[in-house]
């Protein structure tokens, strides 16, 4: 695939702000976990409960995202990734209990384990290797800002 600039720069933006997003999304319950456990009138029990839900299926889902991803390509794999963690946020924030939010919590996992392995993948198929040590770095450090960013 020939490496065009305005594309390739395209892309490494779309990448960054799914970093961004995809450890914003990750980190922001335990932000929250407090008032969540308040509003629902959660046990500290419940709280780790949904918290491992989601690193259940994120451990799960970057193997299959990644056999996925090699099947269908990047793209495809991470505009499902999308639509999943659009799915899950919502469903986190109407969640009325521990089941609904486990539920979520899980969903979300699925999205953003997949997610990781297919962005390497839009590296590999988008940047040249004398480029994809920079842009792999970059991409993290918006993870990293999004991460940064939930903190109290």
């Amino acid at each position: 695939m020939p490496h065009r600039p305005r594309v390739t720069r395209s892309v490494l933006a779309l990448m960054c702000a799914m970093s961004f997003i995809m450890y914003l999304d990750r980190v922001n319950l335990s932000a929250a976990a407090g008032l969540i456990r308040d509003d629902l009138h959660l046990s500290n029990t419940n709280v780790g409960f949904v918290f491992g839900a989601f690193a259940y299926t994120y451990a799960i889902f970057q193997v299959i995202g990644g056999w996925f991803s090699d099947r269908v390509g990047a793209k495809t794999t991470l505009m499902l990734c999308a639509t999943i963690w659009i799915i899950a946020t919502v469903a986190t924030g109407v969640a009325g209990g521990v089941v609904s939010l486990f539920c979520a919590r899980m969903l979300l996992g699925v999205g953003e384990g997949a997610a990781l392995p297919a962005q390497a993948r839009a590296l590999v198929n988008w940047y040249p290797a004398s480029k994809r040590g920079f842009v792999q770095g970059l991409t993290h450090s918006f993870s990293r800002l999004g991460n940064a960013l939930t903190r109290r």
